[in-house]
């Protein structure tokens, strides 16, 4: 993948160099995060979740999903793809604390699903050769969003099955978030209600303000001021055709002029004005 002048990048973006590193042959126990996802793309909200997730690790590893059959699409018609994930999570690093702590890979061969690359982190026997087993005697922490849903992933058999396979392991979760968009993000998007409009599959994004207490007993859910990477995404098909997509997008990197080097990884081109259907 290729980076211009207009992307502020030269020459292949290379994944990021990792320092050798004797944490992981360590004879001392670690103390391990797991963030698992499927980061098509990441987004601002992860980044902050994996650093809330570090602060108390030594390493975090961040399994990213390898869809055996496709990533997510694009309206162009690409998809995002682990590959691509991984490249837009090093650029949203490179200026983190968690350059020097994150580990970012896919699950073994065979395994595409994120969620059971960290269950067998935790459940299968230690081995030097083996990356993704815990090694002995390591603490693991398991990143959960706030949401009921998020907290379930981690059920009792699943626990208990580590304990049982694993004893030496000390295995905690840990809620973080959640995160949400700036004023300045928030208020752009109620100056293009049109825009508004068209996420979430067409049903828009609803603000805590506009949900009433009878309608969060039926389930109404105020998401507005939440990261989604399908927001992300619409805001990227979005900059393909209005630049106005390009300060949407700045809201979902940890620093604005992230925003091009993302469009350049997934080969996205903006446009530079509106352009006419």
């Amino acid at each position: 993948i290729l980076g211009t002048e207009r992307y502020g990048r030269f020459g292949p973006i290379e994944p990021q160099e990792k320092p050798e590193s004797s944490l992981e042959s360590s004879s001392e126990p670690l103390t391990i995060a797991l963030f698992p996802g499927s980061f098509k793309p990441p987004h601002k909200g992860h980044v902050l979740a994996a650093e809330a997730l570090a602060a108390d690790a030594d390493i975090i590893y961040i399994f990213v999903s390898a869809p055996q059959l496709s990533g997510r699409a694009l309206k162009n018609g690409k998809t995002i793809d682990a590959d691509q994930a991984i490249h837009c999570w090093n650029v949203m690093i490179d200026k983190s604390p968690l350059k020097n702590k994150a580990r970012i890979l896919v699950g073994p061969e065979g395994v595409a699903s994120p969620m059971m690359t960290a269950i067998n982190f935790i459940q299968h026997q230690p081995s030097p050769d083996n990356l993704y087993a815990a090694p002995k005697n390591a603490t693991v922490i398991l990143g959960v969003g706030q949401k009921d849903d998020d907290a379930k992933r981690y059920g009792g058999k699943i626990l208990q099955k580590s304990k049982e396979q694993r004893p030496d392991l000390t295995v905690v979760t840990k809620a973080v978030g959640p995160f949400e968009h700036s004023k300045e993000y928030l208020d752009l998007l109620d100056k293009h209600p049109s825009i508004l409009g068209t996420l979430n599959k067409g049903k828009g994004r609803v603000s805590p303000s506009d949900v009433s207490d009878e309608e969060r007993l039926e389930g109404r859910v105020a998401d507005k001021q939440l990261f989604h990477a399908s927001d992300m995404r619409d805001f990227i098909d979005l900059a393909m055709e209005d630049p106005i997509g390009i300060e949407f997008l700045k809201d979902f990197v940890p620093n604005p002029e992230d925003v091009l080097a993302i469009l350049g990884i997934l080969g996205v081109n903006p446009a530079d004005k509106v352009e006419n259907s």
